[in-house]
């Protein structure tokens, strides 16, 4: 680790976790330390296509009459 440019321990300190270990010498990435849960994949959205021909048609029927409504104030 110390190789890929990671920081070094410096200034070295007593270790009081465990007995036996007198100094922190080194240390090495192992890993994740807590497992990664995958994402929940996004649901679809349920779409009627009946209500969105209706809502088009709506649409496209509002569009005419604001054509309409232009072409009758010039």
């Amino acid at each position: 680790m110390i190789g890929l440019n990671w920081p070094r321990p410096e200034p070295e300190q007593e270790c009081r976790a465990c007995s036996y270990a007198k100094r922190i010498t080194g240390y090495q990435r192992i890993g994740w330390l807590v497992s990664r849960t995958p994402p929940v994949p996004a649901q679809k959205p349920d779409v009627d296509r009946k209500k969105v021909e209706a809502r088009l048609a709506a649409a496209e029927a509002e569009v005419e009459r604001l054509r309409k409504q232009l072409d009758e104030g010039e």
